[in-house]
């Protein structure tokens, strides 16, 4: 497998597409596959729905910082255990609950920081904290240093840096 991809399936967002304007979408056919938090009374109708779909996928993206859901586009309560999955990667249920809660927690050091009215009063990024005895530090640090880029050779000709071929 190359790449796994993941949504619920009462994500407004992928669920969009311009189809849904003007036919009628499977997850709402009546048929059983509607998806979880799909109300059984929504139908489809042509324009409307999609309207609609686009108002909700606006409101999608409206989280409640460390109050995680596993609903529409807020993927943040599963991603611990997506990530454990797809990697194959061995945790005990008590590791996956202090993951999820270190999780919870820098959600909520992260608002704070965007928050901040001046740099001086927002909280140091956790790469930047000093470990508590027996915790790792939490976080990847900023590297200020910029990689210098394709190294393209002159062409005599051109006199220009560009790639090859390029005039």
């Amino acid at each position: 497998m190359r790449a796994v991809i993941l949504s619920h399936d009462n994500d407004p967002i992928a669920l969009m597409g311009p189809d849904l304007f003007v036919q009628r979408p499977a997850w709402l056919t009546g048929n059983g596959q509607r998806g979880r938090g799909v109300p059984d009374a929504m139908e489809w109708i042509p324009m409307t729905t999609g309207i609609n779909m686009i108002i909700d996928a606006a409101n999608a993206t409206v989280t409640v910082p460390g109050e995680f859901g596993s609903y529409g586009h807020d993927y943040r309560a599963d991603m611990a255990r997506f990530v454990r999955d797809a990697y194959h990667l061995q945790a005990t249920e008590q590791q996956m609950e202090r993951i999820e809660g270190t999780l919870r927690v820098l959600d909520l050091d992260r608002v704070e920081r965007a928050r901040a009215t001046t740099a001086a009063a927002a909280p140091l990024p956790p790469a930047q904290r000093a470990a508590e005895p027996g915790e790792m530090r939490a976080g990847v640090p900023v590297r200020p240093r910029v990689t210098r880029g394709a190294r393209w050779g002159r062409s005599a000709r051109s006199g220009h840096g560009g790639p090859p071929g390029d005039p």
